[in-house]
Parts: structure tokens; C-alpha cells; sequence
């Protein structure tokens, strides 16, 4: 049984799933210049549950890190709760979860 989104979190804010685009030039990619988690949300009988959620979005920003973004705008916490809205938006009971985080903007050249 396959889950279609209708909303994607994106820089910041809801989006409509089909309104969701990145430039094809982007250096994500051209040079894969991007990190992401794999996390699943569980039914339960007091709604959708995601598993370890602050471990996994703890992951992907010290993730980002190593891969030298210095300056994220979004918090461990922030990104938890971005998280949860996109479940709750799409009216999912149970999901995979796929956040990324990837370098946007035209490519600079090979150095990050």
C-alpha cells in the first residue's frame, strides 16, 4: 500500500507536494552535497508515533555538520517539530519520514 503526500516541509514551511522543486543546477545534485535520515512513524491508539525522534534529528544535523554546513537555520528542535506537522498535515497514521537537508543555490565549484 503506497502513502502519497500531499504536503513536503521545505525550506521552512509547508508546501504542496507537486509546488516542492529545487533548481536543477543545485549542487545537491550535481555533487550529492546533501544529508538525509530514514525514520518511521507508527500507528498507535493515541495517534501517530515517531520512533526516536530526537535521536534522528539529532543525527541529521550533526550529519550536516560533518559534511561542513555551518550554519543551519533550523534547530534539533525545530526540525522535530517540522517532523510532526508534515505528519499530522498529511493525515498519515503510519509513514517513512525522509528529511533532507541539502546545499541549494548554483554550484560554485567542487569545494563546499
Amino acid at each position: 500500500m503506497s502513502v502519497e503526500a500531499k504536503y513536503v516541509w521545505m525550506d521552512g514551511e509547508l508546501v504542496e507536494f507537486e509546488k516542492a522543486t529545487v533548481h536543477f543546477l543545485t549542487p545537491a545534485l550535481h555533487y550529492g552535497a546533501a544529508v538525509f535520515e530514514g525514520i518511521r512513524a507508527y500507528s498507535t491508539e493515541k495517534g501517530p508515533a515517531v520512533f526516536r525522534l530526537k535521536e534522528h534529528a539529532e543525527r541529521l544535523i550533526d550529519s550536516a555538520h560533518v559534511l561542513g554546513f555551518r550554519d543551519l537555520p533550523w534547530s534539533v528542535e525545530q526540525v522535530s517539530e517540522a517532523i510532526k506537522e508534515i505528519v499530522k498535515a498529511n493525515g498519515f497514521a503510519s509513514c517513512y519520514i525522509r528529511p533532507l537537508l541539502y546545499m541549494g543555490g548554483r554550484p560554485a565549484g567542487l569545494n563546499l
